[in-house]
């Protein structure tokens, strides 16, 4: 239901997906993936977007440990760390047959351009992510999450064609996307 797939102000996409695995059909491994994700947008003030992002995924039978790292669904991720989940910590930083990653983002347009026919948007965006691994289901708990935080510049042609950098901090790291 978003209103815009590249540069959304509001709605949200949600997916749920397993993926079977299995000797039966030639695979190596015999494994069930299970991801569940959410992104919402929530237009605070005209120029003011809050977004976020809920990611869960368990992994359950043999998978090998490289597996681990493969998050998404329709949308595939890899692992947790890096741009896609926990900026401010390298990519893969955290492996296991479970994730859980909570994403917080507020983007203010802060100025836009216009000429002929072209626009061109540009957002200020602050972010604080949270995540964390775990060996199974059995272990799943709140406390302790890894956190990292940040900020980033986002432009926008036409509100279809997005370039954006961040940067992200944690307590042992930094990057730059």
């Amino acid at each position: 239901t978003r209103d815009n797939e590249p540069a959304p102000t509001e709605g949200t996409f949600s997916e749920i997906s397993a993926i079977f695995s299995e000797s039966f059909f030639g695979s190596s491994y015999d494994v069930i993936r299970f991801v569940a994700s959410t992104r919402n947008y929530l237009l605070i003030h005209k120029n003011l977007v809050y977004a976020f992002r809920v990611l869960f995924k368990t992994d359950f039978g043999s998978a090998p440990f490289y597996e681990f790292s493969q998050d998404g669904g329709y949308i595939p991720i890899s692992g947790i760390g890096g741009e896609e989940t926990l900026r401010g910590f390298s990519q893969n930083r955290f492996i296991d047959r479970t994730h859980l990653v909570v994403n917080n983002e507020f983007r203010y347009d802060i100025v836009t351009i216009l000429l002929d026919e072209h626009r061109f948007d540009s957002t200020l965006i602050l972010f604080l992510d949270a995540g964390r691994v775990y060996k199974g289901l059995s272990d799943l708990q709140i406390n302790h999450p890894n956190f990292s935080g940040g900020f980033g510049l986002s432009v926008a042609w036409n509100k279809n064609f997005v370039i954006r950098g961040d940067v992200g901090f944690s307590q042992y790291e930094k990057g730059v996307y």
